[in-house]
């Protein structure tokens, strides 16, 4: 079931409820990143994090650009808007496409998005790669524990990846393909300054390089208070619209 189309030139109807839209386009080597929201949050690029047109996106464009990470401690951090972030009971909707360099390794756990403040372990929406003595699957954590755990992914292969919660039901979908148990999801989800961090796990100060990806994201956006999916559904075949 696909709840909203993602044409070409089709608007989006929940568009005023995005809290993030980092489609990751822009001039090879440029450390600007720009959030195409109704309310654009400043995104800093830390360490070598940065855009590259070295490939092409998923969707074939080989010079739009896409966000690239080099597994040295490279993330990008939200510094503004926190609210928009802090979901409480509500409905919410991650969603990002993601094509690794080198899958995880033996000692190490790739993250994807995270909301948590320094130090603490608490009710906000983690996506990461589980290392391989795990299994290597891509999962959901929150509150304290991996909620969701599913298959896991290959090198140099685009993946949409969706979190997506629905009145107190939480599904993981990857390639528009639910895997894992839907979770029943009582968390009120809070958010902090300078989070969500992408590309790394946020609970430490920086993080170590086992926590960040090598690889590329693009079309990552948040959508406060919507569920945009709640069955298995068709990716996207196109850049997410700006309005």
């Amino acid at each position: 079931m696909l709840i909203n189309s993602y044409r070409f030139g089709v608007t989006d109807p929940s568009f005023a409820s995005v809290s993030l839209l980092l489609h990751g386009s822009g001039t090879d080597g440029s450390t600007t990143i720009i959030d195409s929201s109704p309310s654009p949050k400043t995104v800093t690029a830390v360490g070598n994090a940065q855009i590259s047109t070295a490939i092409a996106d998923p969707f074939g464009n080989n010079t739009r650009g896409v966000l690239l990470f080099d597994a040295t401690g490279d993330y990008l951090s939200v510094v503004s808007g926190t609210a928009d972030f802090a979901f409480g009971t509500g409905d919410f909707t991650i969603e990002l496409w993601l094509r690794l360099n080198a899958v995880v390794g033996t000692s190490s756990a790739l993250s994807l998005y995270d909301q948590r403040p320094q130090g603490v372990q608490n009710d906000s929406p983690v996506i990461y790669i589980q290392n391989s003595t795990l299994g290597g699957g891509l999962t959901y954590y929150t509150g304290n524990a991996n909620r969701i755990v599913g298959p896991a992914l290959l090198a140099n292969t685009w993946y949409f990846i969706t979190l997506s919660k629905a009145t107190g039901n939480t599904r993981l979908f990857l390639n528009g393909t639910q895997f894992g148990s839907t979770y029943v999801d009582t968390i009120s989800y809070v958010n902090s300054a300078n989070r969500p961090w992408i590309g790394g796990f946020s609970d430490n100060a920086t993080p170590s390089t086992q926590a960040t990806i090598n690889g590329r994201i693009c079309e990552l956006r948040v959508t406060k208070g919507v569920a945009r999916y709640t069955a298995n559904f068709t990716p996207p075949t196109a850049p997410f619209p700006d309005s």
